[in-house]
């Protein structure tokens, strides 16, 4: 979330080498590898998240457990997005906010509503979309949950745009910027750029996207490799053209 995508991998890459060497129990191993898988769905590693899901799915099997557990759901339905299965996201996404509900274990629903709002973009439903993003906001205020507020915020400016409200859209974008600075969270404030840059520019004001894009990207320590800042400086190579 600070913009250090690379040194994130590593943390999470020495986490596993020590509970490899040293040994830990299965909820240990379980809780691990959840939080690698994050750290991959949260620099969009396509082929790393695929990885640590299969590992997550055998530990599972392995363990006869059932892990109802928003952070890798959400990994899990996000990868599932990206891959097209659409449809089979919203399904597996809906069940685990079902169970969720009724279990009580609601820690990391945020994330979860905001995955079910992508998967309703993806499939084009912008009504269905912002639902979602509803039922995230209201839970980020009941529960004082904020690590994802900002992307929420976002969708709900990606949300705003396929439905035809640029000017909604715009104000979603700006609080997604907002609150990601306030936070530090300078991932999350290039995602939020990106959006706003991207808008203006389709909308005639590519004189204010350049420097909320430039700004952002300086704001990140390493992971040029990660999709977020591909996205972004594809951008703005598109806007020096």
């Amino acid at each position: 979330m600070q913009g250090r995508p690379d040194a994130a991998r590593r943390f999470s890459a020495a986490t596993r080498e020590r509970w490899e060497r040293e040994g830990t129990t299965p909820l240990g191993t379980l809780g691990g590898l959840s939080l690698c898988l994050s750290v991959e769905h949260f620099r969009r590693d396509r082929e790393a998240a695929r990885v640590l899901r299969r590992e997550l799915e055998d530990c599972l099997e392995e363990y006869g457990l059932h892990w109802a557990y928003a952070l890798p759901m959400s990994a899990d339905g996000w990868l599932r997005v990206a891959d097209g299965e659409v449809d089979a996201a919203i399904e597996l996404v809906e069940s685990g906010l079902a169970e969720i509900r009724s279990s009580g274990a609601a820690q990391a629903t945020s994330i979860l509503c905001a995955t079910l709002a992508e998967a309703e973009l993806a499939r084009g439903r912008a009504d269905a979309a912002l639902e979602a993003l509803d039922e995230a906001i209201q839970y980020v205020e009941k529960a004082d949950e904020r690590f994802w507020e900002a992307e929420i915020h976002r969708l709900r400016g990606e949300s705003l745009r396929l439905s035809g409200d640029d000017t909604t859209a715009e104000e979603s974008f700006a609080k997604s910027l907002e609150v990601s600075r306030s936070q530090g969270a300078r991932s999350l404030a290039l995602r939020g750029a990106t959006s706003l840059a991207r808008l203006w520019m389709e909308t005639g004001r590519s004189e204010d996207a350049r420097p909320v894009l430039s700004d952002a990207l300086e704001g990140l320590t390493g992971g040029s490799d990660t999709a977020d800042y591909q996205d972004a400086a594809a951008l703005l190579a598109t806007w020096s053209k």
